[in-house]
């Protein structure tokens, strides 16, 4: 070919693409210009809605020149503070019926409108924009919610949840998607954490009561109780009848074939977990196509008998259920995943069992928990999943159930055997504490004397009241009552005081502690101490703040200790205030119970000595009063025990006020 005519193509051919290139990105521009323009218009016009509807059209405009970002940007950012000044002045007239939470809903409309067509990157693009204008803790939880749902980035949504709380640490819901994040993770322990710690924060909000079910599935995933070695094959659009492709694929099952539909689609089961994995089933961790998608689940269920059991199932969205061929559930609406929100009966039969389930997906979380019980909702040990039926499995599990039973009884073996010898070192050691006191006899005059003393009252005033109704002395039947209640008080204070000298030998080494609320077991205390020996003069005021907040406690030496403090606070009352305080409080760490009363009080040196055994002050009004100087020496132990303090504020004439400080359990 002519050298010249190749030079005059060539010159042609760039001449031509160049004047394309000249000629079309101007009229894009223009184009952008011109919707620039157009918005301004509109929004002078202050239709501010619909001129924030096309500033955001620019700013998703992936071809849009960085100044007309910039200043499409900024026009928004104006409308955006435009409604939020006009709020701040309760200026909702002049907003010609538009408001900044109307605002707000029009933004969270275009974001959610592309979230819920599959356009992530244009939902979150738009939500940077916003937080750039205001970094409104919801714009970034909704971010993570993309991130988290939709592509199934939970680091990405843990890092913008994480964001949210540094702006509202107080936040009702986000301890919740945290939650959820960790636990997709596999990071179990966070996730519990979070969970919990929504629940404490928020006990009344439905999200965080949400977090609560879910929960409960890791704890049982932590069992080994939620199943998670299935088949899947999928996903299909939800929209569609079944048929076809999928029609054959549901009713065959046949987990080693791939399958072709008419649009040349081709299906494959997948096991991407296997027998030992356990807990929710995240679809969406699984496959890209979710919105409006349904996917099928198949694994078995292997019984030596057979036997009725319960299919616990709960899922993100819909879910159908076929049991050895036959539909035996279907739930089609949208909602949230918790355990068991689905129970059906059926009886397993012996040998290999068929499980196939369909999970749909509207949008968001994807996904199913799935475990199978006893009628009485108990776990079942001697049932196997396997989802592609391997023998070895069943042969491997049953051996390891014969050698658990032989090893759950020699563990009764060495139980009985050990508490043999714990019994009879008990007797030894109660024999030899037996001797000791008796050989050592190191108790005290006065404390002989003042036992003498309080037992010699209450069996003088029981005694006496015997003789006279013996006698027949009495006649009238309203003395012969208050004969016999002086009977009764005398034989109740007889069996305190008896009872106090018991608990005291028992605080030195027998407790038994469970997590309770003190509470419930101050208000007891109160209750039993007004039945047997309050005056009926005296009065006891109760206040709580939290009744459900629980610590470790031995429930009969802690209710002893708190009749002893009553007590106290009773029999050094002055008769101008015959009233006892009590008041439960807490902070983060502690919970504080105070008894006060408005009686005598005591001086500061002996604010220590009070609770020494033995001591009794000089005080005449105190030595007036039965008492051996046992009851807060019993108190200050039984605390101590309980890994707890006490500590007494008091002045002579002011009464006293003793504050007993636990520890405050989970």
């Amino acid at each position: 070919m002519n050298p010249k005519i190749i030079f005059i193509y060539i010159f042609f051919y760039f001449f031509i693409n160049f004047q394309s290139a000249a000629t079309e990105r101007p009229h894009n521009e223009t184009s952008l210009i011109e919707s620039y323009q157009s918005a301004e218009v509109v929004g002078k016009s202050g239709n501010y809605i619909g001129a924030s509807g096309q500033y955001i059209n620019i700013l998703l405009d992936t071809e849009a020149p960085a100044e007309i970002i910039s200043r499409a940007f900024k026009s928004l950012k104006d409308i955006y503070f435009y409604f939020l000044e006009k709020r701040d002045k309760n200026n909702a007239e002049e907003l010609s019926g538009a408001t900044y939470e109307v605002f707000l809903t029009h933004l969270r409309g275009i974001y959610e409108d592309y979230k819920k067509n599959g356009e992530y990157y244009k939902a979150l693009k738009l939500l940077g924009y916003l937080i750039q204008i205001d970094a409104r803790p919801d714009f970034y939880i909704d971010r993570g919610n993309i991130y988290l749902y939709g592509l199934n980035d939970m680091n990405g949504a843990l890092k913008d949840y994480e964001k949210a709380l540094e702006i509202f640490p107080n936040h009702e819901t986000v301890y919740t998607d945290i939650g959820m994040a960790y636990e997709l993770l596999g990071e179990f322990d966070k996730s519990i954490a979070s969970y919990k710690k929504g629940i404490e924060r928020s006990p009344r909000n439905s999200w965080a009561l949400y977090g609560g079910k879910r929960l409960e599935g890791v704890l049982l995933s932590r069992e080994k109780q939620m199943i998670k070695d299935w088949f899947f094959i999928g996903p299909f659009n939800d929209s569609e009848k079944i048929e076809g492709v999928e029609e054959v694929i549901i009713s065959e099952k046949n987990t080693g074939k791939s399958y072709k539909s008419n649009d040349s689609l081709v299906y494959t089961w997948l096991r991407p977990y296997g027998y030992t994995d356990f807990g929710y089933v995240n679809l969406n961790n699984m496959f890209k196509e979710k919105s409006f998608k349904r996917v099928y689940a198949l694994t078995y269920i292997y019984s030596s008998a057979k036997k009725i059991v319960l299919l616990k199932s709960g899922s993100d969205d819909g879910i159908t259920i076929w049991f050895n061929g036959k539909e035996i559930l279907n739930t089609p609406s949208y909602r949230s995943a918790e355990i068991d929100q689905d129970i059906v009966p059926v009886e397993l039969s012996r040998g290999w069992n068929e499980i196939l389930i369909c999970v749909r997906q509207g949008w968001g979380g994807w996904g199913f928990y799935f475990r199978v019980t006893d009628k009485n909702g108990n776990y079942l040990n001697d049932i196997f999943f396997s989802a592609d039926k391997d023998k070895k499995i069943i042969e491997e599990k049953i051996y390891f159930l014969a050698r658990q039973k032989f090893y759950a009884r020699l563990k009764w073996w060495t139980v009985a055997v050990s508490i043999l010898f714990f019994v009879i070192a008990l007797i030894f050691a109660i024999s030899f504490n037996i001797y000791s006191a008796f050989k050592t006899r190191r108790m005290r005059k006065d404390f002989t004397d003042s036992i003498t003393h309080d037992l010699r009252i209450p069996l003088s005033a029981i005694m006496a009241g015997i003789e006279m109704l013996k006698d027949g002395k009495i006649k009238d039947e309203i003395k012969k009552m208050k004969y016999y209640e002086a009977i009764s008080i005398g034989a109740k204070r007889l069996n305190r005081f008896i009872n106090q000298i018991l608990y005291f030998s028992r605080a030195k080494n027998f407790y038994s502690f469970s997590i309770m609320p003190p509470a419930f077991v101050v208000k007891r205390s109160i209750d039993i101490y007004k039945n047997e020996a309050l005056s009926e003069d005296m009065e006891i005021i109760f206040t709580v703040d939290n009744i459900n907040t629980k610590a470790s406690i031995d429930e009969d030496t802690f209710t002893q200790a708190v009749i002893n403090l009553l007590s106290n606070a009773e029999k050094y009352s002055l008769e101008s205030n015959k009233k006892i305080e009590v008041s439960i409080t807490e902070d983060k760490k502690s919970i504080f119970i105070k008894i006060k009363d408005y009686g005598i009080g005591f001086k500061k040196n002996e604010e220590k000595k009070i609770f020494h055994k033995f001591f009794r002050s000089d005080n005449p009004f105190v030595r007036s009063k039965q008492g051996v100087g046992l009851g807060l020496a019993f108190v200050k132990k039984t605390i101590d025990a309980h890994k707890g303090k006490i500590f007494v504020e008091s002045s002579p004439g002011n009464g006293s006020a003793f504050t007993i400080i636990l520890p405050k359990v989970s």
